[in-house]
């Protein structure tokens, strides 16, 4: 292979964005004071305070946090999500909101934001709704190509990496997400009470409507990337959002009571896949086939069927 024009990296992941991210921030007051613009209009920045990437409170996780202080003595936090195709994660946003509630609430800072920066590609009217503000990285681009820094040729290149591994990624797998949504609707029948709440390029969420059903357990349908839409993986999962103890409970109840689901594996103290069963196709068949989408749904109605009834009819915790 030619030593001259290779790709920076054969596998751009959000971390290496995060990590750029944050030492632009730390070295360049002028994309500095540009990013926070984007969120805060015109604030005069005193100093830089902090940045730090990957920062977890035990209410998720913030990929970046940038403290400042203003030219008034403000202290302001921004706390930023990075996307590049993976889609976002239950309650995503608001534990973001949570948490800048919470720093507030401790006197760690004044005033706070929340943010999302991802390829334009990526971003749709339900990202927007869900955070202030938000970011494209064709944006970050266009600036950063006129920045006198070091650091900003390698940036750009890196971000526009990202860019086209979204674009490629972006039509991958939703026409099988949405062929097996519209396939639990044609058989609604079968799944009375559970509702598609959420639907992404490899994720369908599903919910209980019951009202004894509790609301912190989940069903999901992961089709996976890996193996390019051919495999899914279809579970129950628990939500974090709620204390330990009801977790742990839960946990402890699957554990006992679904021993006999056949063809699920059971997960104790694991909550994003509790109980799994995964559903493949062959190589050469297209991930939309309608075989493979029958077997997925049908994974799922036996996981529904068998969980449901007894979560409604338990008293064990509270819906």
């Amino acid at each position: 292979m030619p030593l001259d024009n290779r790709l920076i990296t054969t596998s751009v992941q959000e971390r290496d964005i995060d990590l750029l991210f944050t030492q632009l921030i730390e070295t360049s007051l002028e994309f500095r004071q540009w990013f926070y613009r984007q969120f805060f209009g015109k604030m005069g920045i005193q100093d830089l305070l902090s940045v730090s990437q990957s920062v977890d409170t035990g209410n998720g996780e913030s990929d970046i946090e940038i403290g400042i202080e203003t030219d008034t003595g403000d202290k302001v936090l921004l706390l930023v999500e990075n996307k590049i195709n993976a889609s976002l994660q239950d309650r995503q946003a608001e534990r973001y909101y949570e948490r800048g509630t919470r720093y507030v609430e401790k006197g760690t800072c004044d005033v706070f934001g929340v943010g999302l920066i991802a390829p334009a590609g990526y971003i749709d009217d339900r990202d927007r709704d869900a955070f202030e503000n938000v970011v494209t990285y064709e944006s970050i681009i266009e600036y950063i190509d006129d920045l006198s820094h070091d650091a900003a040729p390698f940036v750009s290149a890196f971000l526009k990496q990202a860019i086209e591994k979204q674009a490629n990624s972006h039509d991958g797998h939703s026409p099988v997400t949405k062929k097996i949504r519209q396939r639990v609707e044609e058989r609604s029948n079968e799944f009375q009470d559970l509702v598609a709440y959420d639907i992404s390029n490899n994720l369908v969420r599903f919910r209980s409507t019951h009202p004894e059903h509790p609301e912190s357990v989940r069903y999901v349908i992961w089709i996976i990337g890996s193996s390019d839409g051919r495999e899914a993986m279809v579970r129950l999962s628990i939500e974090n959002d709620i204390p330990d103890s009801e977790i742990e409970m839960i946990q402890d109840y699957v554990t006992e009571e679904f021993r006999s689901l056949k063809e699920f594996e059971v997960r104790n103290h694991v909550t994003m896949d509790t109980v799994r069963a995964y559903v493949t196709t062959g190589r050469d068949a297209p991930p939309t086939n309608d075989e493979y989408i029958d077997d997925v749904v049908s994974t799922l109605r036996r996981l529904v069927s068998f969980s449901h009834p007894r979560f409604v009819e338990s008293e064990q915790f509270p819906s």
